[in-house]
């Protein structure tokens, strides 16, 4: 039993790990020392500065503790919720699985535990080496801290596969992973809001530190206050904690993903007897458009990410609309801000439509132009961005008219350029690649930020009446310029 667990457990990690198209083991381990070497030095720096603190902590770091599992508890649920779905909806192994000579129970606590690990791992790494080196200094105590972020996973997960299920049953299973998907970039979203706005308020210092201030006064009571304790080594809420967490992974291998092995084969069943027939749309144009649309809606995973970028209008409209702020800085951030947001989500959204076009054949096939298949596949991606900035250009028109009508024809332009750097350069894969982020498109983004750094330039310069507006527009004309000189021939 041990040996087919331990083989199914490696199975569901690799999977969960599996790198994107481009990758290599080695690039990825050298990209994961890169990436920890971070919170191993913050870790030491914050470990060496309490290691004379006291063992057990007074009650405002308790209430510092708590305010800090509250956070993590619908982070890790939301994440859960992502690898439950991958495991049981999107891998497409589960009847593979189930008819092996294996004992289901088995096959579903593999999938548990690898989603329990997928979920807790990156705060393992952001957090882990501070709490080895608290040990090290000796509050062994706060090892306990290690258990906590595990028996926390574990309840997620729990929960997870029950929510998850609900869903399924509820809203089918399209919707539900639509509603999965768009439910963890918007918990990821409040989270960034929170911090963000209330650090700015009254100040970023200031702000954080009245903030801080409250949650460290405010301690609730027993059991609420059991995870806080528990991390720090007091014994009882620590067993609770535990107990909670393999409760809950029973909860996950039982009713929950029973359930899910239910739903993923009525759903299996349901799109066989349910097939039908698409109309087409009058003109290649609008038909290239509303496949566009309908595949990325079909992909709430990858419009997750692209969409999430907005995010940074929040608190920069936070920034912009306090008190005192001057018209002119005020328009000049916004646009500036506006035209970054653009260039970003539109050279997102140009790899997603010219680069990972998943039936390329199909589509090249068809008795239609290659500009203007490409030029309608842009207009798409250089589209949604106009969208979604248009609530703010409107309401910037009434702050500065020049600034909000020209918000958006400057939003188009700069998302274009970058988006046809991305048509001509970008690595052509699947579109799992995106969320993967090989290292052909880690170079495309850096490239990316510096575009979207130079069009925001130009607009604080040009509101600004700036004589030295020409240099990023230079910078600009100089990118794409080189970038069509040496473009591949596809």
């Amino acid at each position: 039993m041990t040996a087919s667990l331990s083989g199914l457990l490696r199975h569901e990690l690799r999977l969960g790990l599996r790198l994107g198209s481009g990758g290599s083991r080695r690039r990825w381990l050298i990209g994961l020392v890169l990436v920890a070497s971070g919170p191993v030095v913050l870790g030491w720096i914050i470990a060496k500065s309490l290691a004379n603190a006291p063992d057990t902590p007074p009650d405002a770091a308790l209430g510092l503790l708590v305010a800090i599992h509250a956070v993590l508890m619908p982070l890790m649920l939301s994440l859960a919720s992502v690898q439950v779905l991958r495991a049981f909806r999107d891998r497409g192994d589960l009847d593979l699985l189930l008819s092996a000579p294996l004992p289901p129970q088995r096959v579903f606590l593999a999938k548990a535990l690898a989603a329990c690990w997928m979920v807790v791992m990156p705060f393992i790494v952001l957090m882990g080496p501070f709490i080895v080196f608290c040990v090290g200094f000796g509050h062994w105590r706060w090892a306990g801290a290690v258990l906590v972020l595990l028996s926390t996973a574990a309840v997620a997960t729990g929960l997870g596969f029950v929510l998850v299920a609900l869903l399924i049953g509820w809203l089918g299973g399209r919707r539900a992973r639509v509603a999965v998907h768009l439910g963890s970039a918007a918990m990821g979203a409040l989270i960034f809001i929170a911090t963000q706005v209330s650090g700015l308020a009254g100040g970023a210092a200031d702000g954080r530190a009245a903030l801080l201030a409250r949650l460290a006064a405010s301690v609730p009571p027993a059991p609420f206050d059991w995870p806080a304790r528990a991390a720090t080594g007091a014994p009882g809420p620590l067993l609770a904690m535990l107990v909670l967490g393999a409760v809950s992974l029973g909860l996950a291998v039982g009713p929950g993903a029973r359930r899910l092995a239910v739903h993923e084969i009525e759903d299996d069943g349901a799109e066989l007897r349910a097939v039908r027939p698409v109309g087409f749309r009058r003109g290649a144009t609008t038909a290239l458009v509303m496949k566009e649309l309908r595949l990325l809606w079909r992909d709430p995973e990858t419009l997750a990410q692209v969409l999430l970028r907005f995010v940074y209008l929040v608190p920069l409209l936070f920034l912009a609309t306090r008190d005192g702020m001057p018209p002119e800085s005020l328009t000049r951030q916004l646009l500036g801000g506006g035209l970054a947001l653009a260039v970003m989500a539109a050279s997102s959204l140009a790899w997603i439509t010219v680069c990972a076009e998943e039936a390329r054949e199909l589509v090249e096939a068809a008795p239609v132009q290659s500009w203007r298949m490409n030029g309608t596949k842009l207009a798409v991606a250089c589209g949604l961005p106009l969208v979604a900035l248009t609530p703010m250009a409107l309401w910037l028109g009434t702050v500065n008219v020049f600034a909000g009508l020209a918000m958006l024809p400057l939003a188009a332009v700069a998302g274009l350029s970058m988006a046809m750097v991305q048509a001509w350069h970008g690595p052509r894969s699947q579109r799992t690649a995106f969320r993967k982020r090989p290292a052909a498109l880690l170079l495309m983004g850096l490239i990316e930020i510096g575009m979207a750094g130079a069009w925001a330039a130009a607009a604080v310069m040009l509101l600004g009446g700036s004589a030295w507006v020409w240099l990023p527009l230079v910078a600009i004309v100089a990118v794409v310029g080189t970038a069509y000189l040496i473009k591949p021939s596809r």
